[in-house]
């Protein structure tokens, strides 16, 4: 009978406690020899598994940084822009203003633009075309609007004959993108004009909160989707915000904005 009796510390493997006579020491002797060649071989064959498992979990760990370098490489890659905003063309900054608006109507505003009857005069395809593609030309008519307000100068100011404006106790004066003024605040309260900190900055400075071009976008688009969802229409004869798109006024520019849209491809028949 076998005694097994502890480890032996370099190999890993059991010794033999031998007893008994010469016979059974001479088998015990073979199985003793057999056990330790068994035990002997056992090492290499563990180191060979344990080298074939970490090549595998290294294949594994490298196949998935390839996986996430693949996946990051994929959202970095954006999809080209279905059409590039006028106000883009020779300055690619200002992507930054279309993407905000492109955001805004995705999410907050597409609805109410949608209720727009007259939208087919400025893109003739209007009830054809995706979501994507309605945000882009939405993003196109208010680039064309600020063209024919401002010329796309964002310090852009104009005084207006209508006398004191009720926030700044100042003549009121039309300024940025869209042409905007601090008493805009008293009936639209999502523009963040603030009167307070830009009173003491020079009156153009870029700095001061209606000349920031992303928050007089904002309030201007705003306004604009508040219009449409009292009127239905774009172009309208009474109340229209903008000179530009007054139906009939002396300073429309309806046909000029319509041929800045209209070269739109999805908008064309």
């Amino acid at each position: 009978m076998l005694h097994l009796k502890g480890k032996n510390k370099d190999s890993g493997c059991v010794i033999v406690n031998k007893k008994g006579d010469r016979a059974d020491m001479f088998i015990k002797g073979v199985l003793a020899l057999m056990f330790l060649v068994g035990c002997q071989a056992n090492p290499g064959h563990n180191q060979a598994k344990t080298g074939t498992l970490a090549q595998s979990q290294l294949s594994a760990d490298t196949a998935a940084n390839l996986n996430k370098d693949d996946s990051t490489t994929q959202l970095s890659k954006k999809a080209p822009p279905l059409w590039i905003p006028s106000w883009e063309k020779g300055h690619p900054e200002r992507s930054t203003w279309s993407s905000y608006i492109d955001s805004l109507i995705r999410n907050d505003l597409l609805k109410e633009f949608d209720k727009a009857s007259d939208a087919k005069t400025f893109c003739s395809r209007y009830d054809k075309l995706s979501e994507d593609q309605k945000s882009a030309f939405w993003t196109e008519l208010i680039s064309a609007i600020a063209f024919y307000e401002s010329g796309w100068n964002s310090s852009s100011r104009y005084r207006e004959p209508l006398g004191l404006d009720p926030v700044t106790k100042q003549n009121v004066y039309s300024e940025g993108l869209l042409q905007l003024s601090y008493q805009d605040r008293l009936n639209h309260p999502y523009c963040k004009f603030e009167w307070g900190r830009d009173k003491d900055m020079k009156p153009d400075d870029p700095g001061k909160s209606i000349l920031q071009p992303i928050t007089n976008l904002d309030c201007g688009i705003r306004i604009l989707g508040n219009q449409i969802m009292k009127k239905g229409r774009v172009i309208i004869s009474k109340g229209a915000y903008w000179a530009v798109i007054k139906e009939g006024g002396s300073h429309q520019k309806v046909k000029e904005i319509t041929e800045m849209t209209g070269v739109i491809p999805f908008c064309r028949e």
